[in-house]
């Protein structure tokens, strides 16, 4: 016999999980993947829901030291966000229902069949201050929520993910239709940018290992959701405690083929191949040879999974002594939270 919810009139207890991690991890393209899972439920930083003034309203006046709705807004979305099957799902005050506002959870429309509740997720990219307590005291209200952290293995791969979004227009996710110029990425701003990614993806381990009070159940290493999407939704599964159906596979194959052959439908920009990416990829490969780790994930042309612990750190500092620049030299200390001048973002458009 199943478990039931605190609270919410004998509604049946299904997994519930949330993710700690850093910024362009795939996690929007993450959400839609795992949502097509039947029974499955997830959503996209969440901490933005908790300064939404609905929601806010709900449960009362926010602390001034945090701003933030309490952790049972976060609570309650993962309790009701995936059932939407005959009415058995625990919902929220109908005006937000009928406003449809999506960070309230519960099912915007009664008639909605879906299929009884496998799983439901969130995560978390702000894991910080505020919302590092939030987490914790969600951790506290539900001891059973499982901890999973997602991150991205690839630390050069990754920079140029954020350096392209410095440029004015560029995306790292675009339509079928659309083309994307071919960046000329100074070797020192890729290696800030790569340096500050390996630190704050140690941090995203380290609350997730804080929250779960254990080993992480599981990491959700992007470069792999590349390679077989469909088995890293059952390894997630599993990780959380539910039963990956029989059809994942196929349901989530299917969901691929079918969203790669829509208009507008969101892809990765670009070739993972960075020579395809960046215009002066030659002159980087040959700097980044004293550099081994770094080399191999510059050169990688496929999705390949590198360590969770990334690069040694003397790496970056043997590329960065011999490539400081006059314009850059004030972010060597800094967070490497740099962009792309106007001229470096144009070059040659890649089809």
């Amino acid at each position: 016999m199943p478990s039931t919810e605190p609270g919410t009139s004998g509604v049946a207890r299904f997994p519930h999980f949330v993710v700690v991690k850093g910024y362009h991890m795939g996690s929007k393209w993450f959400e839609g993947a795992f949502g097509a899972v039947p029974g499955c439920s997830f959503f996209f930083e969440f901490e933005h829901c908790l300064r939404d003034a609905k929601i806010r309203q709900l449960y009362g006046p926010p602390p001034p030291s945090t701003g933030l709705a309490p952790p049972e807004a976060t609570l309650h979305y993962l309790r009701s966000s995936c059932g939407c099957d005959g009415g058995t799902a625990a919902r929220p005050p109908k005006e937000y229902t009928r406003r449809g506002n999506r960070c309230a959870g519960g099912c915007p429309n009664a008639s909605l069949a879906r299929p009884p509740c496998r799983a439901s997720g969130v995560s978390f990219g702000a894991i910080g201050g505020a919302h590092a307590e939030h987490l914790r005291s969600l951790v506290a209200l539900e001891p059973r929520l499982t901890v999973l952290a997602m991150v991205r293995t690839n630390r050069i791969k990754h920079a140029v993910s954020f350096l392209r979004t410095s440029c004015h227009g560029e995306l790292n996710h675009a339509t079928t239709s659309r083309a994307v110029r071919r960046l000329v990425v100074p070797t020192e701003a890729l290696l800030l940018r790569a340096r500050t990614s390996q630190k704050s993806q140690t941090k995203v381990l380290q609350m997730a290992r804080e929250l779960g009070r254990r080993p992480v159940a599981h990491v959700i290493v992007y470069e792999e959701m590349q390679r077989d999407l469909a088995a890293e939704l059952a390894r997630i599964l599993r990780a959380v405690g539910a039963a990956p159906p029989a059809a994942t596979a196929v349901a989530a194959k299917g969901a691929l083929a079918e969203a790669a052959t829509s208009k507008g439908t969101l892809v990765k920009a670009g070739s993972d191949d960075l020579a395809a990416q960046v215009a002066n990829f030659d002159a980087l490969e040959a700097e980044l040879r004293a550099a081994p780790c770094l080399h191999a994930m510059l050169v990688a042309r496929e999705p390949v999974a590198f360590g969770l612990d990334g690069c040694p750190i003397d790496e970056y500092d043997v590329v960065l002594r011999a490539n400081s620049s006059t314009t850059r030299k004030k972010d060597l200390v800094g967070d490497g939270n740099i962009k792309l001048a106007g001229d470096e973002c144009g070059g040659v458009e890649e089809g």
